[in-house]
């Protein structure tokens, strides 16, 4: 694996074992860009499939996953968040940690943000209404009444 820093478009790929370190056969390289699952898969046609050649197509496969979540990303901008997105694999050879490819963290941080509406605050509350005091404003001194004003009113005698 000597070719690759140089490529543009490279993704350097290592597999790991199913307790989160690289195999004793895995590439170990300081320019890997992480690790995939490749040992203990196996298919129909090959019961005994793995290494790199199981970890390679995992890793294209989360690319493409990415690329269907977001079609404007670049090929760097979806490496980086391959690596970004990875969970920590241990390689025991050279004490390092590489990032181990996540689809499910991968696509979710290449889904496009959305721009959501402003979050206003609420209207102000109406004044509260103007009470007056005791005493204060207009106050009822006299009621006359009189039949000139109000003609369908009688008049009783009063016993006084």
């Amino acid at each position: 694996v000597s070719f690759g820093p140089r490529e543009p478009y490279f993704l350097g790929c290592a597999e790991f074992a199913t307790m989160d370190y690289l195999t004793c056969y895995s590439n170990r390289a300081y320019f890997l860009d992480l690790v995939a699952p490749g040992t203990t898969i196996s298919t129909p046609s090959n019961p005994n499939f793995g290494g790199t050649s199981a970890a390679a197509p995992i890793v294209s496969g989360v690319a493409a996953l990415i690329f269907s979540a977001n079609s404007k990303l670049t090929p760097n901008e979806v490496r980086r968040i391959m690596v970004e997105t990875g969970d920590a694999a241990y390689d025991p050879v050279n004490g390092i940690y590489f990032p181990r490819v996540n689809a499910y963290k991968a696509v979710k941080a290449a889904l496009p943000i959305t721009p959501q509406p402003p979050i206003l605050p609420p209207p102000p509350l109406p004044p509260p209404p103007v009470v007056a005091p005791p005493g204060a404003g207009y106050r009822i001194e006299e009621i006359k009444i009189s039949r000139e004003y109000i003609p369908h009113i009688r008049r009783s005698k009063s016993s006084s």
